[in-house]
């Protein structure tokens, strides 16, 4: 909070004020002329009369689902061998108040304005795709619906050599055993 303006006061004022102003206050004091005193000071903090607004009627949003690329669903902290993944979203007002849009934000970046079943792509590598709705009033989800997963398209290139069977004998490409 922020004032400022221009005092005409006594010199004691002068004395007095800067004292206080130091001690719970940031307070610039200027002298302009005899018995005047431009000033600008802030409060710092939360006064006793001040109260946080906490909507708790500010709507939903949850995540239905997660698709990849290959068609298959995703669990929450999943993995899938593809790039792209569509979500499925919804979000509700117990106010009766009707959703306005949706914002996403995917790996922290900021939110803006999108579709459910949009497709995402990204890279390889974990990521966290993150839904808030906004109502016809104008008041947003406070804690969006957050999803997290990793994208890997890299194969293996693992080859098999060698094997061996239940009975320690050796195994060829191709062939079978008897072993159990």
């Amino acid at each position: 909070m922020r004032f400022s303006g221009k005092l005409h006061l006594n010199r004691y004022f002068f004395v007095i004020l800067p004292i206080i102003s130091c001690m719970l206050f940031g307070f610039v004091l200027s002298i302009i002329g005899p018995d005047q005193f431009e000033f600008d000071f802030m409060v710092f903090g939360q006064s006793p009369n001040e109260k946080k607004i906490i909507d708790e009627n500010s709507p939903n949003t949850i995540i239905i689902s997660a698709t990849d690329g290959n068609n298959n669903l995703i669990s929450n902290n999943g993995s899938t061998a593809s790039n792209s993944m569509k979500f499925a979203f919804s979000g509700t007002d117990n106010q009766g108040v009707t959703i306005s849009h949706f914002e996403c934000s995917i790996d922290g970046q900021a939110f803006v304005t999108c579709l459910s079943t949009n497709t995402i792509n990204v890279a390889d590598g974990t990521h966290t795709f993150r839904v808030r709705s906004e109502d016809k009033d104008g008041i947003k989800d406070l804690t969006p619906a957050s999803f997290r997963w990793t994208a890997n398209t890299k194969s293996s290139n693992t080859q098999i050599d060698y094997a061996i069977d239940g009975n320690k004998l050796g195994i060829i490409n191709g062939t079978s055993t008897r072993s159990n």
